[in-house]
């Protein structure tokens, strides 16, 4: 698959997690602990994928993917928004952000996988 998939998330281990996960069934990562480390992963390779924590310190979800939003090719990138907090995901189901998906922390890695692969064969090409 030639897929790159940016995981972003502060929290060291759900990110490891999710790139060791993604990357054994053939998915090419691309991590950042920040949002400002997204921002500089974008400028040099185009993800496929977004796959994010809600909550970062140094900028939230939701205006993050308004950032990334913003670049031209990048308009509607599918993003799955990853939070511990329920209150947060309905938040942000309540944007107008669109080809936006969710999963729950701690994440069902089969359900990850699953979410992963269909959104990827839908926006194929």
């Amino acid at each position: 698959m030639n897929h790159n998939i940016l995981i972003v998330d502060d929290d060291p281990a759900s990110l490891m997690m999710m790139c060791t996960e993604l990357h054994s069934k053939g998915f090419q990562t691309l991590p950042a602990n920040s949002a400002k480390s997204a921002l500089d992963i974008i400028k040099l390779q185009i993800p496929s994928l977004i796959i994010q924590d809600l909550s970062m310190p140094d900028l939230d979800g939701l205006h993050l993917i308004q950032c990334i939003r913003r670049i031209p090719n990048l308009k509607n990138i599918p993003v799955i928004f990853v939070s511990r907090s329920c209150g947060r995901i309905e938040l942000a189901k309540k944007s107008k952000e669109t080809n936006i998906d969710f999963l729950e922390k701690p994440i069902d890695v089969n359900l990850m996988i699953k979410l992963v692969t269909n959104i990827l064969i839908n926006n194929a090409v």
